[in-house]
């Protein structure tokens, strides 16, 4: 157990924040992103990634 705010873990966050800290695509995309979005859904479990009974998108 690391526990609250362990140096270790402080530094990792810190060291990968300065390298990328957030991609929002915001209605655009590019190959390399969607290459990879059709791998990581081919790898995920169809039944486990459905939405709950009664789920509806907003309109």
């Amino acid at each position: 157990m690391h526990g609250h705010r362990h140096p270790h873990v402080v530094e990792a966050i810190r060291d990968q924040a300065g390298k990328l800290d957030q991609v929002i695509f915001a209605g655009h995309t590019h190959q390399p992103a969607e290459r990879l979005a059709a791998k990581l859904v081919g790898l995920t479990d169809p039944v486990a990634c459905s939405p709950p009974p009664g789920w509806a998108p907003r309109a």
